[in-house]
């Protein structure tokens, strides 16, 4: 092989070279940009996040009802008549409570179909999600999603095992909590098909 062919090859393994670096650059690139369009539309959602749980005393309200009448709650269709009289007694708040658990459900199911983001960010963003409840809109968030499955067990956009996965209610598990690790051992006692769907017991 004479100089020149040598040459020739170099200069076409370099050009080579050349698209190959600039697409993973422009690939790179339009990554970047549907991050920063994912991260600002999970911003705005987190913005308007408190404004959908403004009516802080219904979820306290619910949870020190819940704890006064567990001996007439004892399987998953009593909780969801609870569920259901609790919300009608709200009467015009009511749409108030169940437009928040629709909200949370929005924020999630966002970050998990978005295709611009990885695993591990999605992981973050579900973490972002989960830090802005209370444990007591955590509580009812459970409760609420328990009795929408129970309903509808094989509705699209089934992210319980999502939000399992990603831990989002270990929260009220934690032994240190007495008031929440008791709520929890109860549901756990009572209905653990419907409540191992969402939450990881070790």
């Amino acid at each position: 092989m004479g100089n020149s062919e040598i040459w020739t090859m170099i200069q076409a393994l370099a050009t080579l070279l050349a698209v190959i670096v600039a697409g993973l650059a422009y690939w790179e690139s339009m990554r970047m940009r549907k991050s920063s369009a994912f991260d600002a539309l999970f911003s705005q959602l987190i913005a308007n996040h408190k404004e959908a749980f403004a009516k802080q005393g219904l979820f306290i309200d619910f949870r020190k009802r819940l704890e006064k009448n567990k001996d007439t709650v004892q399987t998953i269709g009593d909780l969801c008549e609870f569920w259901n009289k609790y919300k009608e007694s709200l009467k015009d708040e009511g749409a108030a409570f169940s437009h928040a658990f629709k909200y949370v459900y929005h924020e999630v199911v966002t970050v998990l179909n978005d295709k611009s983001i990885d695993e591990q960010a999605r992981h973050h963003y579900i973490g972002i999600i989960q830090a802005m409840m209370n444990k007591d809109e955590l509580f009812c968030y459970l409760v609420n999603l328990m009795q929408h499955f129970h309903h509808y067990p094989f509705g699209e956009n089934d992210i319980r095992e999502e939000l399992r996965q990603h831990h989002f209610f270990d929260d009220l598990t934690r032994l240190h909590d007495k008031r929440y690790h008791k709520l929890m051992e109860w549901l756990k006692e009572h209905m653990y098909q419907d409540i191992s769907a969402l939450v990881k017991f070790e």
